[in-house]
């Protein structure tokens, strides 16, 4: 049996695995297993389907097939780590790992992907999967019409998954006036909003349009002023604190409601100007002193915000003021971290 003959049949067999009882899949795991380890060893041609990542714009650089296949879809862990006992086992998701990596080393269309997710249409998860990474794969080649047509094969009660992933796309071309017609269709179930969606399209469209439209932006329908500090995020994380500094003084009604949020904004970006040696107004005194005033109920990831703002200041001075650095540090009271501050 040649190579292509060894593929189509491990392609079957998932199939049949997928859709039959336990009994059938000891055989199949076996076959598919070997056909999987003779093609990290071949040249990889593919349409990188399967990858995991939904944001179609974090697709673009790729391992190796062989990298990929020994990585994330690993041939030893289908012996041990994510699997057991040798076996690709009793779990859907992983049938389905197996059968996106043989379809893609066999190249297949978007039709072709599709008729395979048909045939295993009354296993839910994996006619879900399968269906996901076509999308991913029509967006990827920005077509968006055909992604519409096949976002409308989805099971109703998950079609808002498909939108989801149309509505990120546009996110991330910083495409408003789409993002806006899909929106609503991209929540769930429950009616709940993505903010993630949100967040990203304001952070997009301040890099491609400039900060003073992002922040008109965040005044229309479906965004919001609460995702202003997005905006202004993408200003902290390239260090202009002169910029964010001049917006906020001459802006009392921006972010009014949450003044820590102002106090994070500056200190972040006063840090990364200070690491990037930028020139600025040498405000030290006066963000140490709202750093170390501010109330404790203010969170930043796992530890409270007036650590995580003494942190940033200390290490952005570590290798240039040994004192301010020395300075900040003694006044974090979570020990944990105090200590990345190397003084």
């Amino acid at each position: 049996m040649n190579s292509n003959e060894n593929l189509y049949t491990a392609i079957r067999l998932c199939i049949d695995s997928i859709n039959s009882v336990q009994v059938l899949k000891n055989y199949n795991n076996k076959y598919v297993i070997n056909v999987l380890r003779e093609l990290a060893n071949q040249p990889y041609q593919g349409r990188h389907l399967g990858k995991e990542k939904y944001n179609v714009f974090e697709r673009k650089d790729w391992l190796t097939y062989q990298q990929r296949i020994n990585t994330y879809h690993n041939i030893s862990a289908i012996d041990s780590d994510y699997l057991y006992d040798g076996s690709l086992g009793d779990n859907t998701s992983y049938w389905v790992k197996a059968i996106i990596l043989l379809m893609d080393n066999a190249n297949f269309t978007n039709d072709e992907i599709f008729e395979v997710a048909k045939k295993v249409k009354d296993n839910h998860l994996a006619y879900f999967l399968i269906l996901d990474h076509i999308v991913f794969l029509c967006l990827e080649e920005e077509d968006v019409d055909l992604a519409l047509d096949f976002i409308s094969k989805y099971d109703d009660d998950i079609m808002y998954m498909g939108y989801y992933y149309l509505v990120e796309y546009f996110a991330y071309k910083a495409d408003y006036k789409n993002f806006a017609k899909y929106y609503n269709l991209s929540r769930d179930r429950d009616g709940l909003h993505n903010n993630d969606l949100k967040t990203r399209l304001v952070k997009e469209y301040c890099k491609k349009h400039g900060i003073d439209n992002a922040l008109a932006l965040c005044k229309k329908k479906h965004i919001g002023k609460s995702f202003q500090f997005d905006a202004l995020d993408v200003l902290a994380k390239r260090g202009e604190y002169s910029t964010i500094k001049n917006i906020l003084d001459n802006n009392a009604e921006l972010l009014k409601a949450k003044p820590h949020h102002r106090l994070l904004l500056l200190v972040d970006s006063f840090s990364e100007a200070i690491k990037n040696n930028t020139s600025v107004d040498d405000d030290f005194e006066s963000l140490y002193t709202k750093s170390v005033n501010l109330e404790k109920k203010h969170r930043f990831d796992n530890m409270r915000l007036r650590d995580y703002l003494l942190l940033i200041m200390g290490m952005a001075y570590q290798d240039i003021d040994k004192e301010r650095a020395l300075k900040c540090r003694k006044a974090i009271r979570y020990n944990a971290i105090k200590f990345k501050i190397e003084v």
